[in-house]
C-alpha cells in the first residue's frame, strides 16, 4: 500500500480553457493538486470560493477551514498560527498565488523543483517529476561522507528540500521563501531557582500533550521504546486519558 502523500504541479503559460480541461487556473499558472490517502485519514481537502487547500498531517486545536479563514483574514501571517505535524499546498485563486508550508519543526517535508515554466512541489522524494532526473552527484558523495543528505539536497539534480517554518511562494521567477517562524531565545533570569525553571518546563509538556490529544480525534496510542521519553510522555497522558492504549516494538531473537 502507498503511503498517503500531497503533490502540487504548476504550469505556464495558463489559459482560460485550463479548468475545463481539469485544471485551475491561478495567476499565471495552471495548477494541478494531486493527493493520495489510502486509509482515509492523513489529507484533507478544503475548497471555498477563491482558494482551495489540502493539508496531509494534523492542525492542532484547528480545523483546515478555520486556518483558512486565517489566511484570509491576516494573509501570511497566518502561517505563524499553525501548530501541528503537517504540509500544507494553497491556491489563492483570487489573487493567483500557490502557497506551501510546512510545520515549523519539519516532521512532515516537501520537496520541489523549479524549471522556469513548471514547478513540481511534493512531500514525496520519489515524485515522477523528481526521479525523471539525473543522480545528484553532491547528494550521493553527502550520503557517503556524512550519512544524510545535508543543506536540503535531494538524491536528484534540480530538485530540493523546502526550508520547514518558511512559507514559500511559489512564482514563475522562482520560489520565494520567507520565515514565518523563529525559534526566540530570551536571557536567562539572574538567581531564577533551576526547580522554577523545571516547573515551567512542565506544564509547557503538559500543555503541549494536551493540545495532541485534541487534536487526536480518537482514544490515543502510545509507543513504548523503554526509554525516558515514551515514559514521561506516559506519566504526562495517564491522568487525561484514563483508556490510553500503549504499543511496543519487539526485535526477532538473536540467531
Amino acid at each position: 500500500m502507498s503511503a498517503a502523500h500531497v503533490s502540487l504541479r504548476l504550469c505556464r503559460p495558463a489559459h482560460p480553457d485550463a479548468a475545463s480541461a481539469g485544471g485551475r487556473v491561478v495567476g499565471p499558472w495552471v495548477a494541478a493538486l494531486e493527493y493520495a490517502d489510502p486509509q482515509g485519514r492523513l489529507v484533507t481537502l478544503c475548497e471555498r470560493p477563491g482558494v482551495v487547500a489540502v493539508l496531509l498531517g494534523t492542525l492542532y486545536d484547528q480545523t483546515l477551514d478555520g486556518a483558512l479563514n486565517r489566511y484570509r483574514t491576516v494573509g501570511d501571517a497566518f502561517a505563524a498560527q499553525l501548530e501541528g505535524s503537517f504540509a500544507l499546498l494553497i491556491l489563492d485563486l483570487e489573487a493567483g498565488r500557490a502557497l506551501a508550508l510546512t510545520d515549523r519543526v519539519g516532521l512532515r517535508t516537501l520537496y520541489a523543483r523549479h524549471t522556469g515554466n513548471a514547478i513540481t512541489v511534493s512531500t514525496r522524494p520519489d515524485h515522477p517529476d523528481f526521479s525523471a532526473g539525473s543522480l545528484s552527484v553532491a547528494a550521493v558523495a553527502s550520503m557517503l561522507a556524512n550519512g544524510y543528505l545535508a543543506s536540503g539536497l535531494t538524491l536528484y539534480d534540480g530538485v530540493r528540500a523546502l526550508t520547514p517554518s518558511d512559507l514559500h511562494d511559489l512564482r514563475v521567477e522562482g520560489i520565494l521563501s520567507a520565515p514565518y517562524w523563529t525559534l526566540p531565545f530570551h536571557p536567562a533570569e539572574q538567581q531564577r531557582p533551576v526547580a522554577a525553571d523545571a516547573a515551567d518546563l512542565i506544564e509547557v509538556l503538559r500543555a503541549a500533550t494536551a493540545r495532541r490529544v485534541r487534536a487526536s480525534g480518537e482514544r490515543p496510542y502510545l509507543s513504548l521504546s523503554g526509554g525516558y521519553d515514551s515514559r514521561g510522555l506516559l506519566g504526562l497522558l495517564r491522568p487525561a486519558c484514563p483508556n490510553l492504549r500503549t504499543f511496543a516494538y519487539t526485535l526477532p531473537p538473536a540467531r
